[in-house]
């Protein structure tokens, strides 16, 4: 079997390293990739064919690859999933139809509210100005989330604490749109607990398959300080979260949301991540995507035990699949690494042209390097993004996986990293 995942940044990375260790799997494409991907046996990088659809189709077509697997949101929205259908490529992403649960917050939180999906409150506005005039009704709340509607690679929500701070990132937008907010804005309760990422596997017209749980941590600094970026690290399991929760979800949450979009007219193939605030009211829903997570996969990957590209495929096909699962007995803690000036907030300069040391070494065992923003060629590699790259630690327990990791990202870095050393801590 060869599989194409497309997509370029850890997350991709990470997909392409597990199931390039599949049983069948004969080699993985990654398209576009990046030059640190280079170190994983069975993994080939196609940077020349980009995220073109019409490239990606003959590409794909050409490679015969017998499974397509999505990273970005970017293409899954653009609706990249029904050509690939067309052309009877077995594809594990939704289609478009179904993809406004991730690219519009506002269409989404109709959907929630109408088919009776647990959500925090919320108002709509048209733009930051009405948004700034609806704050005097959210006086009663204990905080304020403001969102932008539509994509915005996960830097275009603003945790307030008060209307103050409300105000204030209001103000921002209004001064400097970012992406996102062209379709709108939400202004959100803040709901206080513990959030956690679940995420499904789900075929057309198939009861969802429970992948696992993770925990994100969404702010740039220690201690959730600063603003919000994509994510800069994760660990998996969510050991906090009880297994008559996990029923809980999938009976008032999950089933809820694929019975919706079947009363749409159409089904759901992919993944469905959902991201729930656990509060005094039960499980929550903040948001979904519709795609494997960054860098929650960074954190799932090393713990997957199974055949994932076969049951992927099989799904995608509309055949019920089992047999994978995490590994009981383990926990995997990933750091992120970010350059400096990340995450680019209103215009904010990005770093780039810094030496990532230690390329090519080797690593301690039960760690891995996925790499994300990186360019030159292997092993002499150099920054070029955002987030950069990542370390990924199993440990028997979530204090030795964080050790581990901490201890390889202190090896395995850039002049002016940006990396949290508190990865994993509320968890011990």
């Amino acid at each position: 079997m060869r599989v194409l995942v497309i997509g370029s940044g850890g997350r991709e990375h990470a997909l392409a390293w597990r199931m390039a260790q599949d049983e069948g799997v004969t080699e993985v494409l990654v398209s576009p990739g990046n030059p640190g991907m280079a170190v994983t046996p069975k993994v080939t990088t196609h940077p020349t064919v980009g995220l073109d659809l019409k490239e990606t189709i003959d590409f794909a077509v050409k490679s015969r690859v017998s499974l397509i697997v999505f990273g970005p949101e970017k293409p899954i929205l653009e609706g990249w999933a029904d050509h690939f259908e067309s052309l009877g490529i077995p594809v594990f992403a939704p289609r478009k139809a179904a993809a406004f649960l991730e690219g519009s917050k506002i269409q989404a939180k109709r959907f929630f509210l109408e088919h009776q999906i647990p959500t925090a409150r919320f108002f709509e506005a048209k733009d930051a100005r009405e948004a700034k005039a609806l704050l005097k009704q959210c006086a009663d709340w204990k905080g304020v989330v403001v969102k932008l509607s539509g994509p915005a690679l996960g830097k275009g929500v603003f945790v307030c604490a008060n209307i103050q701070e409300a105000e204030a990132a209001l103000d921002q937008l209004i001064q400097t749109p970012q992406p996102g907010q062209e379709e709108g804005l939400i202004l959100e309760e803040l709901l206080l607990g513990r959030e956690v990422s679940m995420f499904y596997l789900i075929g057309p017209n198939q009861p969802a398959l429970f992948l696992g749980s993770a925990c994100d941590h969404k702010r740039l600094l220690e201690n959730d300080l600063g603003p919000n970026t994509g994510g800069m690290g994760a660990y998996a399991p969510a050991q906090f979260f009880p297994k008559h929760l996990e029923e809980t979800v999938l009976k008032k949450i999950i089933e809820p949301t694929l019975e919706g979009l079947r009363q749409r007219g159409t089904s759901f193939t992919g993944v469905l991540f959902a991201g729930l605030m656990v509060s005094d009211q039960g499980p929550m829903l903040l948001e979904y995507n519709v795609r494997f997570g960054d860098p929650e996969t960074q954190a799932l990957m090393p713990l997957l035990q199974g055949n994932l590209s076969e049951t992927l495929r099989a799904l995608s096909l509309g055949q019920t699949m089992s047999g994978i699962s995490l590994k009981s007995d383990s926990v995997c803690v990933h750091i992120v690494q970010a350059a400096k000036g990340y995450p680019g907030l209103f215009g904010a300069p990005i770093e780039r042209g810094q030496t990532i040391q230690a390329c090519g070494e080797p690593m301690a065992n039960g760690t891995e390097c996925f790499y994300s923003g990186v360019t030159g060629l292997f092993p002499d590699l150099t920054t070029s993004g955002g987030r950069v790259l990542g370390i990924s630690a199993v440990g028997r327990n979530t204090g030795e996986a964080k050790s581990l990791a901490e201890s390889e990202s202190a090896r395995h870095t850039f002049v002016n990293a940006q990396w949290r050393r508190d990865i994993g801590k509320s968890a011990l």
